[in-house]
Order: structure tokens, then sequence, then C-alpha cells
């Protein structure tokens, strides 16, 4: 079964950070791919970048990345919280093990 690390944030702005946490849990977990999940409305004061630039500055730092994606725009729909957000991450990628 395949295993699926979810990664939410704001990432306002995407750093090394991200990129190095994330090559971590490729290997502590050893996930198969991890989905980047920039929030859209978070519960804390507003982001300075849009979503849309975010989610283009993740694409940009993952791109050259095997493992690491970007999650569709599905997920982030306005209105969604997390829990939504995973749910319906699960639904686009179907049975697999989540983190």
């Amino acid at each position: 079964m395949q295993r699926i690390a979810i990664f939410p944030g704001v990432f306002d702005p995407v750093h090394i950070g991200h990129i190095n946490v994330s090559r971590a849990v490729l290997d502590i977990v050893q996930a198969d791919k991890i989905i980047f999940l920039p929030c859209s409305i978070p519960p804390y004061p507003k982001p300075s970048i849009e979503v849309n630039q975010r989610r283009e500055m993740c694409r940009l730092a993952i791109s050259g990345e095997n493992d690491l994606y970007l999650a569709d725009e599905a997920p982030l729909a306005s209105g969604c919280n997390i829990i939504d957000s995973i749910d319906n991450l699960q639904d686009l990628n179907g049975k697999a093990e989540y983190y």
C-alpha cells in the first residue's frame, strides 16, 4: 500500500527548511510521496502573499524533487478547513496510508 505524507502549511514563503523536513519525512516514515497543501485560509493573521502566489512558490520549490507534489486546486477551495482538505486528498489519491 502506498504511503502518502500530507504537509499542510501557510508557506509564506516556502523555504529550504520545508524541503529538508520533507526529505526527512520521506526517509523516516518511508513515505512514497509528500503532498504540499498550502492553506487558503489560515487560522491566524492573513499571509502577506496570496494563496495562488504561495502555490506557485511551492511548485517552483519542489520542481526537481521526485517525491514532492503540490495538492490539486480542489482541496484548497475557499472555506475548506484542513480536515476537509485531507478528506479531498484521500478522495483524489485513493486508498493509502496517510501521514
